[in-house]
């Protein structure tokens, strides 16, 4: 089925889009996610198709005052819990959020351009996109029991984030780990998945991929990384809660490592969050 727009969302759409006036975006047909279960031991999602732009006319302007003090927030999220899924009159389409970690102690953290549609001048996970439908009916989504929910997406994103080409990541192995998902308050209850993407490249090696990539028409991308870090992952600490990181990257493969402390975007830290719960299961298990 298709999301349908709150009545009141569609009377002030265009005020709502007021939020977005500084931020390049697009329209797309937009996975949404309607609820779910756990049923004999696996996670059963029920789904409905949305789109970008009522993405943008939901959950990322939550907080912006359409009149006075009226927000979507007060209206429809006023209260200590969050909505269920099922009930909740936002976009809701899912996120698919994938911590990329190479082969020697390193992982990317892209740093988003100011035109971004949310966290602008903010560091990311390697993967933060929408899970976006394909056009084309014939590449529907799979069916039957999968053991990675939407391997093939996040692969297809890889080269996109890691701003390298995809016949240069084709030479490397690749494999993707489901982590856990949850909902973002931030977003209003946006639902993320997050993965764990390990890559088998050394650093010189992805300086050398990157180096060789010319990125095209970077001016109109949604969400578009001016920059990614190349981040020693234990050199990672957290800021005022996580208001701010702060690690240790290194911007060319035999130079030193460099600190920076920023603002990380909230999936972020909940990608660390998982990945970290992840890394202690393992060490108990040994």
């Amino acid at each position: 089925k298709k999301f349908e727009l709150n009545q009141f969302v569609r009377e002030n759409s265009l005020e709502i889009l007021k939020a977005h006036e500084n931020s390049n975006f697009n329209n797309w047909d937009t996975l949404r996610l309607d609820g779910y279960e756990i049923k004999d031991n696996h996670l059963v999602i029920k789904t409905s198709r949305s789109n970008y732009i009522s993405h943008m006319l939901t959950n990322r302007a939550v907080d912006f005052k359409i009149a006075d003090q009226i927000s979507l927030r007060k209206l429809f999220e006023y209260r200590d819990k969050l909505s269920t899924l099922e009930s909740s009159v936002f976009s809701n389409h899912l996120g698919m959020i994938g911590m990329i970690v190479l082969n020697n102690g390193y992982t990317l953290f892209p740093h988003r351009g100011n035109s971004s549609t949310i966290s602008k001048n903010m560091i990311t996970s390697g993967v933060a996109k929408p899970m976006l439908l394909k056009k084309n009916p014939d590449c529907s989504l799979s069916s039957g029991p999968i053991k990675v929910p939407f391997e093939d997406f996040m692969l297809n994103a890889l080269p996109d984030a890691m701003k390298i080409s995809a016949d240069s990541l084709s030479r490397y192995d690749v494999s993707i780990r489901f982590l856990g998902f949850g909902r973002d308050v931030y977003e209003g209850g946006k639902p993320s998945f997050f993965y764990l993407i390990n890559v088998d490249m050394s650093v010189n090696d992805y300086f050398q991929c990157h180096k060789d990539f010319v990125e095209s028409d970077k001016t109109t991308k949604v969400d578009h990384n001016k920059k990614v870090y190349v981040v020693k992952y234990d050199s990672i600490r957290w800021h005022k809660r996580g208001s701010f990181l702060s690690f240790f990257y290194l911007k060319s493969p035999d130079g030193k490592l460099k600190e920076k402390y920023i603002q990380p975007e909230k999936n972020l830290l909940c990608n660390l969050y998982h990945y970290n719960r992840f890394l202690n299961n393992i060490r108990q298990s040994e």
